[in-house]
């Protein structure tokens, strides 16, 4: 009963951490896609957008992967068009072009890198300072 109770308080907790990465990058997004000024940008649009991209992405990926067998070259092939899946579910979900998609697209990821180094360094010297002292 106690491992039962562990295995669904584990399964609440992946799938809130799901919903909340989703909503954090659907935050990126919006924010690429307010930089870029594409005009009908709202955050609702932004999290359906980071659904369908990842979803879509992802079986597109695995598409490639299995056509290709698993090959490394495989395996960027299917990063190259994950990521234009994505730009292109972001093109058609803002009625955008393509140059805006991508550049709310990249910016979203860096922002989100530096958001993460941050968080990581801040996590690594708390880390340290708790251990080792200053």
């Amino acid at each position: 009963m106690m491992l039962m109770a562990l295995g669904i308080g584990m399964l609440f907790f992946i799938l809130l951490m799901l919903i909340l990465s989703i909503v954090i990058e659907g935050i990126f997004l919006y924010l690429g896609c307010k930089i870029v000024n594409i005009k009908n940008a709202t955050l609702l649009k932004s999290i359906i957008a980071v659904i369908a991209g990842k979803i879509l992405s992802f079986i597109a990926f695995l598409f490639i992967e299995i056509v290709f067998l698993g090959h490394s070259i495989g395996i960027v092939i299917g990063i190259i068009v994950g990521i234009f899946v994505y730009i292109y579910v972001i093109k058609s979900i803002f009625d955008t072009s393509w140059g805006k998609a991508f550049l709310a697209w990249i910016i979203a990821v860096v922002v989100e890198i530096v958001i993460i180094y941050i968080i990581s360094l801040i996590f690594a010297v708390s880390i340290y300072s708790f251990t080792y002292g200053f």
